[in-house]
C-alpha cells in the first residue's frame, strides 16, 4: 500500500531519485529501440536530473518538457505501472501524470513547447553544470539544426 499522506522532502526524493534501479528499463528500450546501452545509461541519467528539476520546480505548475530522448525512457518507466506509482510517491507524494501534447493541444503552441524547454535547460544547468543534449545521433541532429538555421536565414535574407 502506497502512503499518500506524506510529501517527501527534496533531499528525500534525491536520495530516492539516485537509488532507483532502472536496469529493466534500460534493458527494455536497448532490445526493443536497439539504442546503444552506453546511450541508454546516459539517457537514464539525464532522466533522472529531469525528475529532480520536476520535483524541485515543478510543483508550483511550471511546465518543465523533456527532451525527446529523456521523454522515450519516461514512457518506458511509466509502462511499468506499478513501479512507476511507487517511484512517483517516494519522489513527489502523488503520482506525476504525463501529458503527451503540450505545444499540440490548441492550447499551447510549439513556442510554448520551445520557451518551457528552455527553461528545463536554464535549470538543468543551474542545477548541474551543462544541458541536456542529444546523446544518440548527436551528429545527425546537429546537421538538422545547421540545416533549419541555413534554411531560416537564406529565407529572411529573401
Amino acid at each position: 500500500m502506497i502512503d499518500t499522506s506524506r510529501n517527501p522532502s527534496l533531499d528525500e526524493a534525491k536520495t530516492y531519485i539516485y537509488s532507483i534501479d532502472f536496469s529493466m528499463v534500460v534493458d527494455k528500450i536497448v532490445d526493443t529501440k536497439k539504442w546503444r546501452r552506453a546511450d541508454v545509461v546516459k539517457i537514464c541519467e539525464l532522466y533522472r536530473h529531469f525528475l529532480f528539476l520536476k520535483k524541485k520546480y515543478s510543483l508550483d505548475d511550471e511546465k518543465l518538457p523533456p527532451s525527446e530522448e529523456i521523454d522515450e525512457f519516461w514512457h518506458n518507466h511509466i509502462l511499468d505501472t506499478k513501479k512507476y506509482k511507487v517511484d512517483c510517491q517516494n519522489i513527489f507524494g502523488f503520482y506525476l501524470d504525463h501529458y503527451p501534447y503540450f505545444g499540440l493541444d490548441g492550447k499551447t503552441t510549439k513556442d510554448d513547447l520551445d520557451n518551457a524547454f528552455k527553461r528545463t535547460q536554464e535549470l538543468h544547468h543551474k542545477e548541474f553544470g551543462d544541458y541536456i543534449y542529444y546523446v544518440r545521433n548527436v551528429r545527425l541532429h546537429q546537421m538538422i539544426n545547421l540545416t533549419k538555421s541555413l534554411f531560416t536565414s537564406s529565407k529572411s535574407n529573401r
